[in-house]
């Protein structure tokens, strides 16, 4: 028979209890080890440099060692515990990995393991019932951001995407220097990364339980933000990945991460990178089109809007020419086979010059880029002084052209064509 919600919640917390019963036998209080962290603080003006910081903290370590021995050997509580997940529909062979110690990790988390408050404890089984009974799990993702965001106020997107300044509980964690922690984290190459001042891309998605890679969703999220934000502006700042997890099920034990957390560069070949506050609202409004362009595998204004992300994570200049290419002629030419360069420039800059300015001059900036990119593509050597001049206007085109469809087109890519062109002949 199914177990109730009831059931299973008095059965994960008899199970909890007797955890904390064996290690206050054990333990007599909660154990704690010293922690040494280390991030970056100002010097200077313009100055910072690295600052170590120690505190003591529950040796959840030795906790998790220890409750861990103890499973080995089942006991009546753990294997009353079982038989309710069981015949809850949970294979048994999942239980130890996927439910018993992402629980116990669960509980380690609470401010004093030992003696966890009521309200702790009915978070923790509402949350084990809601993976076991109604099979729906959150996967975690959080980035770091490094760039110049001088309202540092929450930016809530949607229900699942949040931006948000670096907590001090993160920076203690992330910059954990403790051998275990150092070299089993992100760890090692962070020191430098790490601030008060960095932003947090939090994504978290409620969804189905299922067998498998359970990145997708989360990883989609992580890059629609970051197209979003190099929607909005040029220049360049740094992201790291700092791991995705599951709170149950397959993928709840350990962390992955993107980059072998190590930072990355978007925006290169760019100046600074500021997030102000009319970025912001232009981002809260597009946000839902947005994240239904790059979930889809259809519409015209994903393909370009990935390539102007790819293109500002592109060391040599040559490459992000060819991505940022492949986005306006995609926008721009998709429709022919002659007359490229020209038509290219001319439906470009009646785009630009939409409301008004120096048409002509963007139609040889356009034109120029556009020489640039078939001399690369063709094996020649192009100036490094073209190069960046190129790999400038074409990012710079290539995001005022998608807003403008954006904006002003919403029957498809050849409606905006037509559009054009008739602008082009009147």
């Amino acid at each position: 028979m199914r177990p109730t919600e009831s059931e299973v919640s008095n059965g994960a917390r008899a199970y909890l209890e007797h955890m904390i019963a064996r290690a206050r036998e054990r333990f007599g209080k909660t154990p704690r080890r010293e922690q040494i962290s280390m991030w970056m603080v100002p010097t200077g003006p313009g100055s910072m440099s690295g600052k170590e910081f120690k505190r003591e903290v529950v040796d959840t370590i030795e906790l998790s060692s220890y409750c861990q021995s103890i499973m080995r050997d089942s006991f009546p509580e753990q294997a009353r515990l079982t038989d309710l997940v069981v015949a809850a529909g949970i294979r048994k062979e999942e239980m130890r990995f996927a439910f018993l110690l992402p629980l116990v990790h669960h509980w380690l988390d609470t401010v004093d393991p030992l003696s966890p408050t009521e309200d702790e404890f009915r978070s923790l089984l509402a949350d084990f019932c809601e993976a076991v009974l109604a099979r729906r799990v959150v996967a975690r993702r959080p980035d770091a951001l490094e760039l110049n965001y001088p309202a540092r106020q929450e930016v809530r997107l949607d229900d699942n995407v949040i931006i948000r300044s670096v907590t001090a509980e993160e920076l203690w964690q992330l910059g954990d220097r403790s051998e275990i922690a150092w070299w089993g984290a992100i760890g090692r190459n962070l020191t430098t990364f790490l601030s008060e001042d960095l932003m947090i891309v939090d994504i978290a998605v409620t969804r189905p339980s299922r067998p498998g890679d359970q990145s997708l969703e989360i990883n989609v999220l992580s890059e629609t933000t970051l197209i979003g934000l190099r929607l909005l502006a040029g220049g360049f700042f740094r992201t790291v990945s700092l791991g995705q997890w599951m709170n149950y099920g397959f993928g709840a034990l350990g962390k992955s991460f993107q980059g072998g957390g190590l930072p990355q560069g978007q925006g290169m070949g760019g100046g600074p990178y500021v997030l102000d506050a009319a970025s912001i609202r232009r981002l809260r409004t597009a946000w839902p089109d947005i994240r239904r362009i790059v979930a889809s595998d259809r519409d015209y204004l994903r393909l370009p809007a990935q390539k102007l992300l790819e293109g500002g994570r592109r060391i040599r200049d040559e490459d992000a020419v060819i991505d940022y290419s492949i986005g306006l002629e995609s926008l721009l030419i998709s429709d022919l086979r002659q007359e490229l360069s020209y038509r290219f420039a001319l439906r470009g800059a009646t785009i630009q010059c939409w409301a008004g300015g120096d048409r002509m001059s963007s139609f040889n900036s356009l034109k120029g880029f556009y020489n640039v990119r078939s001399r690369i593509v063709h094996g020649d050597r192009v100036e490094q002084e073209k190069l960046t001049e190129a790999r400038q206007s074409g990012e710079a085109a290539l995001r005022n052209i998608w807003w403008w469809y954006f904006e002003n087109v919403r029957a498809g890519l050849d409606a905006g064509t037509a559009l054009v062109d008739n602008r082009i002949c009147s």
